[in-house]
């Protein structure tokens, strides 16, 4: 491997370059992103809607870094794979939602229409639409944030996770922290602002806000945050993708309350924070305990995810509190993320790819792409607006 390589230029040529991205593959699949590649069996998954939504703004941030339009038109392809995807939906009153994805057996849609998926397929639309306006990624925004709001949200802000069209079920009250009423959903925020800014229909701002009002109501007395209304545990990808949410809503509106709970929930996961740096997975909450702390490993494992997404939050809050122990928890951090990047390897669609967990067979997409932002965000620590850079990079 060329030394000269930066782990973030690495990462970028894995997601621009290696075979995670489909670039002159069968039609309806140009410019959309692989679930994860298994570097054991050498194979993928499926083709991911909401992975390509990342997919559409961490290539929208590589342009601002380097000022290569080249990844201006890796985004543009993954904004139409998503428009395009979207013209599957088989229910006439779920127009706007976005399919799951394709298999790759068949490039066969799969009609399962999560809200998460469209609010981060949202996002992306719209972040690219902010430097190259056009009326498709602009319709597409508005109706994916229409179905967000009048089908997948309930009046105090929460949302239901899933509608599934083979079984035309809306309801999944489970315990997975992807079901019903999930704290990641408070992330939706961040589309649903942007959106409001472009066109000003306050019915986004008010979802916005109910969702991250609603999202307090999940923090407990330590500051933890659960998974779910109705599972206790904290889950760490889905916690930081509530305080993701609540930071850029606490940067948008100014409302001083959620950037105080993300404060109080920074400290609480910088408790939480391994010797080496490393995030875990989950933290089960003792039940035993009024004060809901919650210590104890849910499933052991070391993550990529989250320990890049907690990067990220600490240095919003390094720059909003100029408190260094959030600095000094993202460099701990970034210092256990470096080792987890493929560095040397003879399959080309491996090298650069970021692990899930160390000796993990499969390396998500979304793992790298988290990742490169957070390690780039800790070789520009010093840029100016650095804070501002980085809510608006956020995905």
């Amino acid at each position: 491997m060329d030394t000269e390589i930066s782990p973030v230029k690495l990462g970028l040529n894995w997601l621009a370059n290696s075979h995670i991205r489909h670039a002159n593959n069968h039609a309806v699949s140009r410019g959309g992103l692989n679930d994860g590649y298994d570097w054991i069996q050498h194979r993928y998954s499926f083709i991911y809607s909401e992975i390509t939504g990342y997919g559409v703004s961490i290539f929208v941030n590589a342009y601002r870094w380097t000022g290569d339009a080249s990844y201006l038109t890796l985004a543009r392809e993954a904004a139409e794979f998503i428009i395009q995807i979207m013209s599957h939906v088989n229910q006439k009153e779920h127009i706007g939602a976005v399919p799951k994805g394709y298999s790759l057996a068949r490039y066969e849609p799969l009609h399962q229409y999560f809200s998460f998926d469209a609010a981060m397929c949202l996002q992306g639309l719209l972040d690219l639409n902010a430097l190259q306006p056009s009326p498709d990624l602009a319709q597409a925004a508005y109706s994916i944030g229409n179905w967000l709001i009048s089908k997948m949200q309930r009046k105090d802000g929460a949302f239901f996770s899933l509608y599934d069209a083979a079984a035309d079920e809306s309801e999944h009250l489970g315990l997975n922290f992807f079901d019903d009423f999930g704290c990641l959903h408070t992330k939706h925020a961040i589309g649903l602002l942007k959106l409001y800014r472009q066109n000003r229909d306050s019915r986004f701002l008010d979802a916005a806000q109910r969702v991250c009002t609603w999202a307090l109501t999940l923090q407990d007395s330590d500051g933890a945050i659960r998974a779910t209304e109705r599972q206790p545990e904290v889950v760490s990808h889905a916690y930081c993708y509530a305080l993701e949410g609540l930071l850029y809503a606490h940067a948008d509106l100014g409302e001083e309350r959620f950037l105080q709970a993300v404060i109080r929930a920074g400290y609480w996961l910088k408790r939480c924070q391994g010797q080496d740096g490393a995030i875990q997975i989950g933290y089960e909450r003792r039940w035993w305990r009024p004060d809901r702390k919650i210590r104890k490993w849910l499933k052991p494992g070391r993550v990529s995810d989250a320990t890049s997404q907690a990067i990220r939050i600490w240095m919003i809050l390094y720059y909003q509190t100029g408190q260094k122990t959030f600095l000094e928890a993202s460099q701990k951090s970034a210092s256990f993320l470096r080792g987890m990047q493929c560095i040397d390897s003879p399959d080309q669609d491996q090298l650069g790819g970021f692990y899930f967990q160390p000796g993990h067979p499969i390396q998500f997409t979304w793992c790298t792409m988290f990742a490169v932002h957070a390690l780039h965000t800790m070789d520009q620590i010093q840029r100016e607006h650095g804070c501002q850079k980085l809510i608006e990079e956020l995905f």
